[in-house]
């Protein structure tokens, strides 16, 4: 499952906190202690809070995304461009929002599952406690019949001293009647006065007993009060139990129908995300693909010359596709044929004209099947007039449906009424009446001063003149000029005199002169090469070491340290150096380094500030497939070696002192 969240334990003294959960805007990161929200905190880095106080020792912290789902990032409109990055804002919040309302599904179920537990836990409460009142209540129930049968046999012992009693007295009697008859009488009645005695002893034991049987039986009457008296609090206690779980049942049945619309939001989101077309990008008219899977969906980003792919249905008539719009096209097996889906400007700033008005760089076009009646370029709230196209090559001015001034294929203007010119104003080209009687000759009168056309057949204008001679000042000649034997041109050579005095240019083709060579060669002295330079196998530059020999140094060798940049994520050039140097000041990941060569060694000495972790990219390889941990406030060295172009292995040097 997606992270959304992370929670720490606050220790009273721990200020920056990391979260490893992407986001869109800092403002859908959000922080709860002891789940009361908390805003007082800035990023520190893109994935660590500082937070304005530490939170107190064994205080919840909870660092959550909370994406807003109310307005999409992006919003396209009918013409504009849709671009990849809007595109996938647009995806990446619905799945930002999709993995949050998971989380808070789980988190409803969970909390549903433990309410229930709850619930489960107190109705089983619940039940001891009646199990243990019923129980208690048989104790009593059994209690009272035991003080029952006492007080029944107390009873009986009471009876049965009466009827001793009764006895005895008759026996007295007897023995006083056998008295004064005989004396063996005494003796008998001796014997009846001593059973008299012990019937009158057995009879005080047993009302002793029938006493102690009632103290029994009122205590036996208390403990069962007692007891009735618990199982009255157990009943009561299995009651408030029941009303508990009854509530757990109502708040977790309240958790599930918040999970359940969570859960409805997701699934939305995530249809919508679904159902939406993917448009393929493609450069041109020739790269459209040319038997592709049902229901592919591409954009033709330069549609220069689409009027003319074939196989293309539903084009709209005249278009003809342009660099600056992109066209999109669907591809469906029946008919194995692309199908038109509408058009967009790549860069709708840039060519169309907005209500405020703009500059326009190409050919606007109007109607040219509109008539005098409703102009190509009317005016809004005045529609018949403007400007317009009467027939074909020809421009009107129309006002009120009526062509006022109409310009033909020629170029010629007609008016269809008077043109008439204001006193004092002039037509260019024109003259009045008055002026041109007093400017210009009639023919009678030019025929006496000027010579005719025909006359002047003998004679050059001045510029054709100067097409045909040279000027003697500077001529610029255009064809061969022969000098006459004997005569020569002042500062030139005759054929001759340069033959025996100059070498030919031929001839000095073997040469090279004193810069070329400079630029060519390098001198003996000090040469300066400024390509590569190659050593014939076998030999040696003096004091310079050959790449592919082996080697033996009379002196130390070593090579630069460079720093690295401590930033939340690292990626070194190891083309640079081969050891390095890093004072770490946040939580880092040292990525995949550039410009790996099989065979470089050499180490990373890293200076912990804090206690700050580093991750590491997949090219770096250690013992046992674990990447180590850095050690807080200390130095580790990361000793390194490149296997190949996509393999470091490595080994971490941990806390040098």
């Amino acid at each position: 499952m997606a992270v959304t969240q992370n929670t720490y334990t606050g220790n009273g003294s721990t200020v920056l906190y990391s979260f490893t959960f992407p986001y869109i805007s800092e403002s859908d990161v959000k922080v709860t202690i002891n789940g009361t929200a908390y805003t007082n905190f800035i990023f520190s880095t893109a994935t660590t809070l500082q937070f304005a106080t530490a939170p107190v020792n064994g205080a919840a912290i909870r660092i959550y995304r909370e994406t807003s789902g109310e307005d999409l990032e992006a919003t396209f409109y009918p013409g504009s461009a849709i671009r990849a990055q809007d595109l996938n804002k647009n995806f990446i919040q619905n799945l930002y929002v999709t993995q949050e309302s998971g989380a808070l599904s789980t988190t409803a179920t969970n909390t549903a599952n433990s309410a229930l537990s709850t619930a489960n836990t107190a109705i089983s409460t619940a039940n001891a406690a009646v199990s243990t009142a019923n129980t208690a209540s048989s104790n009593a129930s059994a209690a009272v019949s035991t003080a029952n049968t006492a007080s029944s046999n107390a009873s009986a012992a009471v009876s049965t001293a009466n009827t001793a009693a009764s006895q005895a007295a008759s026996a007295v009697s007897t023995a006083n009647s056998a008295s004064t008859t005989a004396a063996s009488a005494v003796s008998t009645a001796n014997t009846a006065s001593s059973n008299a005695s012990s019937a009158v002893s057995t009879a005080n034991a047993a009302s002793s007993s029938a006493a102690s049987a009632v103290t029994t039986a009122n205590a036996a009457t208390t403990t069962a009060n007692n007891a009735l008296s618990s199982a009255n609090s157990a009943v009561s206690t299995a009651n408030t139990a029941s009303s508990n779980a009854t509530t757990a049942v109502n708040t977790a049945n309240s958790a599930v129908s918040t999970a359940n619309s969570a859960q409805t939001t997701a699934n939305n989101a995530a249809a919508a995300v679904s159902n939406a077309v993917l448009f393929t990008l493609v450069n041109n008219v020739a790269s459209i693909p040319v038997s592709p899977a049902n229901n592919t969906y591409i954009e033709v980003v330069d549609s220069t010359g689409i009027g003319s792919f074939s196989p293309l249905a539903g084009l709209p008539g005249g278009f003809v596709g342009d660099s600056g719009l992109t066209v999109r096209l669907r591809y469906t097996t029946a008919g194995s044929t692309w199908n038109y889906l509408s058009y967009f400007a790549n860069n709708p700033e840039t060519r169309y004209i907005g209500p405020n008005g703009g500059t326009l760089n190409g050919q606007l076009k109007g109607d040219d099947s509109a008539s005098t009646s409703t102009p190509g370029f009317a005016f809004d709230g005045d529609g018949d007039t403007g400007m317009g196209r009467p027939g074909a090559n020809e421009l009107a001015l129309i006002t009120g449906g009526t062509a006022r001034l109409t310009f033909d294929s020629s170029g010629n203007a007609a008016f269809t009424g008077p043109v008439t010119i204001p006193a004092g104003s002039s037509v260019s080209g024109y003259l009045d009446t008055t002026t041109a009687s007093s400017t210009y000759l009639t023919q009678a009168n030019a025929a006496s001063t000027y010579q005719t056309q025909a006359g002047m057949s003998s004679y050059l204008t001045t510029s054709s003149a100067s097409s045909t001679y040279a000027p003697l000042a500077s001529p610029t000649f255009t064809g061969t000029v022969t000098i006459p034997a004997g005569a020569s041109i002042s500062g030139y050579l005759d054929t001759a005199t340069a033959a025996s005095t100059y070498q030919t240019q031929a001839g000095m083709s073997s040469y090279l002169t004193t810069s070329a060579a400079g630029s060519t060669y390098a001198p003996l002295a000090s040469p300066t090469f400024t390509g590569t330079v190659t050593i014939p196998a076998g030999a040696s530059i003096s004091g310079y070491a050959a790449l592919a020999s082996a080697q033996s140094f009379t002196a130390a060798q070593r090579g630069s340290i460079t720093a690295l940049t401590s930033a939340a994520t690292i990626t070194p050039d190891f083309s640079a150096a081969n050891n390095y140097s890093l004072s770490l000041a946040t939580n880092t990941t040292l990525a995949n380094p550039t410009n790996l060569t099989a065979g470089q060694s050499g180490t990373i000495v890293i200076t912990n500030g804090g206690a700050y972790t580093m991750a590491f990219g997949s090219y770096w390889k250690f013992p046992g497939g674990t990447a180590p941990s850095l050690t807080a406030s200390a130095t580790d060295v990361l000793a390194y070696y490149v296997e190949s172009a996509t393999r470091i292995t490595a080994r971490l040097i941990a806390d040098v002192k």
